[in-house]
């Protein structure tokens, strides 16, 4: 069922004579109802069982997709800048650098981390 009403308002004007001694209303000009009392067509039937249904099935779809991506995205991002922070933040120099000339073909091949 739908209804709609159109309404005029009137205010009181102070410098208008006639006008004094109103006060304020709201005067209904237009007012309407229209409502279905049987649908017979399926296909009308139909489209109105999906206009009804459709957006709360679509929400209660979109919610878990919509939470396990931003879920995703968010692990993505920790461990892209812990990887950014703890990995590449160590810089690894060739001992022969430190002076360690004979411990170049030692276990850590010649690397020691150093930040």
């Amino acid at each position: 069922m739908v209804r709609a009403q159109v309404n005029l308002v009137m205010r009181r004007v102070d410098h208008i004579r006639a006008a004094r001694g109103l006060r304020d209303i709201i005067f209904p000009v237009l007012w309407f109802q229209e409502s279905i009392d049987k649908i017979e067509e399926g296909d009308a039937l139909s489209l109105i069982h999906l206009a009804v249904f459709l957006p709360e099935t679509a929400r209660s779809v979109a919610y878990p997709i919509l939470l396990t991506l931003g879920g995703s995205m968010m692990m993505a991002s920790l461990a892209y800048f812990a990887r950014k922070r703890f990995v590449n933040g160590i810089r690894f120099v060739n001992m022969a650098e430190l002076g360690f000339a004979g411990l170049k073909h030692h276990a850590t091949h010649g690397q020691v981390a150093t930040r």
